[in-house]
């Protein structure tokens, strides 16, 4: 009878432990809106914990807090120490997406590389990730950052990791313009060599999925004001090909010109929404639906499409200034969710 008694013991083991099912816990560093949570939220469900998450951006928070209102704000980063992040007991995952302000070649005048203020935050980062692999030698990371930066200091990110975490890391690029239509270029770091990309860009992400229908787009508060454009020196557009102002036809004309000049001007007929900034003076579209030249600034409800986010309006701020800061700092959830599936978690 043993036998039997053994069988039932183990039968009421995994009644017990199915009622406590294994949670998969993470710890978010540089939190923003929460593009990592809503990705992670679609993958696991609610066997993801959030044992923590850091963030001092008062309007990022206030975004936040109105999805997870039962998660943990850990506070300025600078200020945790190890004790800090022991008390957070076990960790499976650290997510996150230090400053790239000293990085990106969108400040190529100032970009100071992980010796800049804001990008140095990578180094505090590395102190709190060598704290969660002292009780946490399994635990899986997703760094990111933008792909902009001088291949110096993406080596630099990639050789600290490995010698801090004695592990081997890998920066993995992905535009997520496989994903959505927004072409957005970041590198990823983690301890798996993610592979290629080979699905398709998701049905829905199509133009007309994700621009506002033109009876519905309120062109006064939309549209770029004259004097941002006649301030404009050089045509709107990329490469050799774009759209300059005409002032005695009092209209956009397109125009080729010599000079390789880049803007965030995005143009329908690339088939992507160039990458979004926090800027919103940088996000222009050239709305050419059906053969207008409308030159108009994107939407909230454009942009939350744009980034692939779960539920509609993300951001509540009806603050321009305001969502596209947040929206811009985000990451691309979709894109997560593919580096998810790739992680031993």
């Amino acid at each position: 009878m043993p036998f039997i008694h053994l069988i039932i013991f183990l039968f009421f083991v995994f009644c017990i432990l199915s009622l406590f099912p294994i949670r998969m816990r993470y710890l978010s560093l540089f939190s923003g809106i929460g593009g990592f949570e809503d990705a992670i939220y679609q993958v696991f469900g609610q066997k993801a914990t959030c044992v923590g998450y850091s963030e001092i951006d008062k309007h990022a928070i206030k975004e936040y807090e109105r999805h997870y209102p039962d998660h943990q704000n850990l506070g300025d980063i600078n200020l945790l120490k190890k004790k800090d992040i022991d008390k957070l007991g076990k960790i499976d995952l650290v997510v996150g997406g230090f400053p790239c302000n000293d990085l990106s070649s969108a400040n190529f005048n100032k970009r100071h590389g992980l010796d800049g203020i804001k990008s140095g935050l990578f180094w505090k980062m590395l102190d709190i990730l060598k704290w969660v692999k002292r009780n946490n030698s399994h635990f899986q990371i997703i760094i990111e950052n933008n792909a902009s930066m001088a291949h110096k200091w993406r080596d630099v990110i990639t050789e600290e990791l490995r010698k801090t975490l004695k592990r081997d890391v890998f920066y993995n690029f992905i535009d997520s313009s496989q994903f959505v239509l927004q072409r957005r270029k970041r590198y990823f770091w983690t301890f798996v060599l993610l592979p290629e990309y080979s699905g398709s860009r998701l049905k829905s992400q199509t133009f007309n999925h994700v621009l506002d229908p033109l009876k519905k787009i309120n062109m006064k508060e939309l549209r770029v004001p004259s004097f941002i454009i006649k301030t404009k020196n050089k045509p709107y557009g990329d490469g050799n090909q774009g759209i300059i102002w005409n002032e005695e036809k009092n209209e956009f004309v397109k125009s080729s010109y010599s000079t390789r000049w880049k803007s965030s001007l995005s143009l329908i007929e690339n088939g992507y929404i160039k990458c979004v900034t926090t800027v919103r003076n940088d996000n222009i579209l050239l709305d050419t639906r059906p053969n207008n030249a409308i030159l108009r600034y994107l939407s909230k409800e454009e942009l939350n499409k744009l980034f692939g986010f779960s539920k509609n309006n993300y951001v509540d701020s009806n603050v321009s200034s305001i969502y596209f800061r947040l929206y811009g700092m985000s990451v691309v959830p979709l894109v997560i969710v593919y580096i998810l599936s790739h992680l031993d978690l």
